[in-house]
């Protein structure tokens, strides 16, 4: 419930604002069930935004897992360092 109502509220704003009103807009989601639930993406169609999913475990898609990643090679680095 509380994905639900950050992607409503989300896109109400995205439709709500002068500059992003009339745009396409694409909500790209990994594939985890609650982006998945028919509310999430009867929300999408309302506000007229095209969801679109990552391919099946597809971490090299997803800008979080690079910066992870490049967030565990500083912190491994600092510790050999301080070694």
């Amino acid at each position: 419930m509380v994905f639900e109502n950050f992607v409503y509220h989300t896109l109400r704003h995205l439709r709500t604002d002068v500059e992003t009103r009339e745009k396409d807009i694409i909500l790209l989601m990994d594939n985890a069930v609650i982006h998945k639930h028919s509310m999430v993406l009867e929300t999408a169609r309302k506000f007229k935004v095209n969801v679109l999913f990552n391919a099946e475990y597809s971490p090299w898609l997803n800008p979080v897992e690079q910066l992870f990643n490049l967030l565990k090679k500083r912190v491994k680095a600092q510790i050999i360092q301080n070694k």
